[in-house]
């Protein structure tokens, strides 16, 4: 069984991921900044991380043990002062980083529908610069 780590399960998206993981009985590390989220939209993932991926000594070892990375992190309705360059792009790197360093296989990353003919959009060029 393929060990995964979700960042951005509480999400949109993510919610739909984390479901699709449990019903498959993939084994899932969910991150979250909020937990009572994951409790709201019935996620239950094998363990739990509380962290903030735009700060990196909060997720170091985040990928111990895990095969494959899924990130749908972005900033959608966020209202802490985080820029997209802060969410977007360097929340995402910090997690690869951290991947690396744990000789994760895969990181899988979810950008933007044709989001290289939208980088004159900030959240566009954030994500754009991701390199996987």
């Amino acid at each position: 069984m393929k060990r995964i780590l979700l960042a951005g399960s509480t999400g949109y998206l993510g919610v739909y991921i984390a479901k699709e993981l449990q019903q498959r009985s993939s084994f899932l590390r969910a991150i979250a900044r909020n937990l009572e989220k994951l409790e709201k939209n019935d996620i239950k993932a094998n363990e739990i991380l509380k962290a903030e991926l735009t700060d990196p000594e909060s997720i170091k070892e985040c990928c111990k043990g895990i095969d494959i990375v899924i990130s749908t992190v972005g900033i959608t309705k966020q209202k802490d002062g985080l820029a997209y360059m802060d969410v977007d792009y360097q929340a995402n790197m910090n997690l690869q980083n951290e991947a690396k360093r744990s000789g994760v296989k895969k990181f899988i990353y979810v950008s933007v529908l044709n989001g290289e003919r939208l980088r004159h959009l900030k959240i566009c060029d954030a994500k754009a610069q991701i390199i996987c």
